[in-house]
């Protein structure tokens, strides 16, 4: 879903994701392990990998179901931004990270999109 490419993320596979989550909202540690992941792409240095996991994570907000499953996903969001991640030693979701990948952008593309992201 997250590769670091300038290539867009395929709808179906971000469709799979809602599915599952709308149809497993209730197994807390299966929600958790998701958002963690998608958190952890977030901090990879890549900014396409930031922008596509900041995608899915919006995407997953708006469209899964029912009501229930997102709030359930809110709630995971809004624990996992008060916890450290240990493997990178950040907040999960870190506003931080956004900020380290501006000096490692390749490309004007690339730091563009780092601004959008910054303002999202």
């Amino acid at each position: 879903l997250t590769r670091p490419t300038a290539t867009a993320v395929e709808e179906s596979s971000v469709d799979d994701v809602i599915k599952f989550l709308s149809d497993e909202h209730d197994n807390p540690q299966l929600v958790m392990s998701i958002l963690i992941k998608l958190s952890r792409k977030f901090m990879e240095a890549n900014s396409y990998t930031k922008i596509k996991a900041m995608l899915i994570i919006h995407k997953l907000l708006l469209n899964v179901r029912p009501e229930k499953a997102a709030q359930n996903l809110m709630q995971s969001l809004e624990v996992l931004r008060r916890e450290t991640d240990e493997k990178y030693g950040k907040t999960f979701y870190s506003a931080q990270s956004l900020e380290n990948v501006i000096g490692s952008a390749d490309t004007v593309a690339e730091a563009t999109a780092v601004d959008l992201a910054k303002a999202f």
